[in-house]
C-alpha cells in the first residue's frame, strides 16, 4: 500500500470537469443528483482518477493509477466540511451478496469507444458472490477484491472511474479497480478493492500521519 501527497480537486456531483484518462467508467448509469456524493474527489496525476474523502485531510484512491495497490493521499491542507464536502463512512462490516450499491465517477459512458461526461455519473450495481466473481475472472480475483454489477451486463464502472467509490447502504465498500476493456458485458462484473479488509490500515495511517 502506498502513502502519497499530490494535487487533487474536491468536487461536487454536478461540477463540470474534463476527463482524458484510460483508467475505470460508469456505463448505463445516470447523472448524479447535485451534491449527493460530497465525498467524491478527482485526482490529477499521470492518470486522472477518482478518489474518496475519508477525513478532512485524506483521500483514498486506487494506487494502480500510480502503482498496483491501495493508496491514501494526504491533502496539503484540510478541507472545510459542509453540506457539499464531507468524508465518506467507512464500513463496519463487509457487504453481503445481492446488496444494491451506488458507483460514481467521470469515466467514459460508452464502451469500447470512450465518451467522457462533464457531470459526475452514478449507477446502481449489486454485490456479486465471491464464487461468481472468481468464475468470471479465473485466477485473477483475490480475497481483497469484490465484484459488483449485473450478471446480465448493462451497468458497470469503466475507464476513467478508477479510484472512485462503491457505496453500499451508506458505507464505502469498494474502490473502482479493474475489469475488461469493453465494460458492462454479461457475466463480467466490475472488480473493486474490498475496503472492509483495509479499514484498520486506513485508520492507523491517518492517525500516525
Amino acid at each position: 500500500m502506498e502513502l502519497m501527497a499530490l494535487a487533487l480537486l474536491l468536487v461536487t456531483a454536478g461540477a463540470a470537469v474534463s476527463a482524458q484518462d484510460d483508467g475505470g467508467r460508469i456505463i448505463g448509469g445516470f447523472t448524479c443528483t447535485p451534491y449527493s456524493q460530497p465525498w467524491q474527489a478527482y485526482v490529477y496525476g499521470p492518470l486522472q482518477c477518482g478518489g474518496i474523502l475519508v477525513d478532512r485531510s485524506w483521500v483514498l484512491s486506487a494506487a494502480h493509477c500510480y502503482r498496483p495497490d491501495l493508496m491514501l493521499l494526504k491533502l496539503a491542507r484540510p478541507v472545510n466540511i459542509g453540506r457539499t464536502v464531507r468524508p465518506v463512512t467507512l464500513p463496519s462490516a463487509c457487504a453481503t451478496t445481492g446488496t444494491t450499491c451506488l458507483v460514481s465517477g467521470w469515466g467514459t459512458v460508452t464502451s469500447p469507444q470512450a465518451t467522457f461526461p462533464n457531470l459526475l455519473q452514478c449507477g446502481y450495481v449489486q454485490i456479486v458472490s465471491a464464487q461468481s466473481c472468481r468464475a468470471s475472472y479465473p485466477g485473477r480475483v483475490t480475497n481483497n477484491m469484490v465484484c459488483a454489477g449485473g450478471m446480465g451486463g448493462g451497468i458497470d464502472s469503466c475507464q476513467g472511474d478508477s479510484g472512485g467509490p462503491l457505496l453500499c447502504t451508506g458505507q464505502l465498500q469498494g474502490i473502482v479497480s479493474w475489469g475488461l476493456q469493453t465494460c458492462a458485458q454479461p457475466n463480467r462484473p466490475g472488480v473493486y478493492t474490498k475496503v472492509c479488509n483495509y479499514v484498520g490500515w486506513i485508520r492507523r495511517t491517518i492517525q500516525l500521519n
